[in-house]
């Protein structure tokens, strides 16, 4: 599992709920995915724990800021969404924060 991997299961948990990344907060949530990831050239095994634990993290992290998007009135997540949901999920949610 690398980057790209982790980006389309955060597009596609966004699209679950008619949702797309807009502004800045794709750029926000790829730089937080290459820092769990360890850089921006790394993966890690498909079948490992992190990686089962990034790919559920991702989902719940894209859920949060959809659900702080509804909560804003917003059609696309933006940053506020973004920061929203770190204000719900951090600190302890392994391994965003």
């Amino acid at each position: 599992m690398d980057l790209d991997d982790l980006w389309q299961v955060a597009e596609k948990e966004a699209a679950r709920s008619n949702y797309k990344f807009g502004g800045g907060s794709a750029g926000l949530l790829r730089e937080m995915l290459t820092e769990a990831l360890g850089g921006p050239l790394q993966s890690v095994p498909d079948d490992s724990e992190l990686a089962h634990d990034l790919d559920r993290a991702t989902r719940l992290w894209v859920y949060a800021m959809v659900l702080e998007a509804e909560k804003q009135g917003l059609k696309e997540l933006h940053e506020p969404t973004f920061f929203g949901a770190r204000n719900w999920l951090c600190p302890g949610f392994h391994p965003f924060c």
